[in-house]
Order: C-alpha cells, then sequence, then structure tokens
C-alpha cells in the first residue's frame, strides 16, 4: 500500500492510504460535505483576516482550526494515521456524518475513546 496526498474529489479504494498532511490544531471538525467544509473554511478564513476583531472581543488569541472530509479517512490505516498525526492533539473534535454504517460506528467509537481518554470535547451530529 502507497501513502499519498489528499486530493479533491476523494479517492477509489485502492489507491492506498491518504495522507491529509495536516499539522495538529486545537479544534480538528470532520464532515463528508464539501459545501460544509467550504462554508467553515469562509468563515475561520474571514476571522484570520481580522484578528484582533475577534482578539478585542474574546481576550484570547484564535484558536487553531483543521477541517478534513472524513470520507478518505475510511480505511482503518488512514485513520490511524490522522489520528496520530492530528486528533491526539485536538482539544475539540467535531463529527457531522449523513448516514450511519457499521464502519462509522466503529470510526465514531474510536474518536470518542481518543477524546474521552484525553478529557477532551467531542461533538458528533447528523447532517440529514
Amino acid at each position: 500500500m502507497h501513502l499519498l496526498a489528499a486530493k479533491p474529489g476523494g479517492f477509489v479504494d485502492d489507491e492506498g492510504i491518504i495522507d491529509l498532511a495536516q499539522t495538529p490544531g486545537d479544534i480538528v471538525i470532520l464532515a463528508a460535505a464539501d459545501s460544509l467544509l467550504s462554508a467553515l473554511a469562509q468563515g475561520v478564513t474571514s476571522l484570520l483576516l481580522d484578528p484582533d476583531a475577534y482578539a478585542n472581543r474574546q481576550h484570547t488569541p484564535l484558536p487553531s482550526i483543521r477541517l478534513a472530509n472524513w470520507m478518505q479517512l475510511l480505511k482503518p490505516a488512514a485513520f490511524d494515521l490522522y489520528e496520530d498525526k492530528v486528533l491526539e492533539h485536538a482539544q475539540v473534535v467535531v463529527v457531522s456524518f449523513f448516514r450511519w454504517s457499521a464502519l462509522l460506528a466503529v470510526w465514531i467509537r474510536s474518536t470518542y475513546c481518543l477524546v474521552k481518554s484525553e478529557a477532551r470535547q467531542a461533538t458528533y451530529f447528523s447532517a440529514g
């Protein structure tokens, strides 16, 4: 199996393991809907363009935020790699899903165990 950089349009199962190549962040938001990720990215970008406005209201620096499409992490090895590189360092993990499956149940249980073992926060919600 090969380690591949993430690319738009998802992946084909026999292409290998996807590495999203993200650095750790304080908040990690995982979703399958590219439209949701795009809207969140625009919101984060607008905050980054005016960090003083945020800091003046909150008196704290803006937390680092990572956005990712969890569909690229469905392979257990891809999830394990992302967990080691990004999720283990997050203080808050938000997962949005739109359909239930046995594989998704295992994946959610894995993230839940991760955040509970480190006294972190996790939120799961269905978009559909």
